[in-house]
């Protein structure tokens, strides 16, 4: 059985390296930018997986374009959107697109 690890930050290397170290097989997605597209996702995801039977998919993926700096107080509630819409719509593309391709039961971790 393989973990599919989704994302290109360093607690998605971080993960996949430690369960390399524990002996478990796992398969990456570095590429987030396929989540721009459902049909690229799928197809990118596919791939990943290749053939093997997915017992655990950890999506760790933060989109730093969407990053923004500011104090608090003067942040308003349409930068933060704007921030976090990009990094959670690839989010939700992937659980989209990961339903069809894993067992129902699949434990799916989302870090965001």
């Amino acid at each position: 059985m393989t973990a599919l690890i989704i994302g290109d930050s360093g607690i998605a290397r971080s993960i996949a390296e430690r369960f390399v170290a524990e002996g478990r097989a796992v398969a990456t997605l570095a590429d987030a930018s396929v989540f721009d597209d459902p049909a690229s996702a799928g197809a990118a995801l596919g791939a990943a997986m290749a053939d093997d039977a997915v017992e655990l998919v950890v999506y760790a993926h933060l989109d730093p374009a969407g990053f923004t700096t500011a104090p608090i107080i003067s942040l308003t509630e349409q930068r933060w959107d704007d921030a976090c819409e990009r990094s959670l719509r690839h989010a939700f593309v992937a659980l989209q697109q990961l339903h069809g391709l894993v067992a129902d039961g699949t434990p799916i971790v989302l870090v965001l």
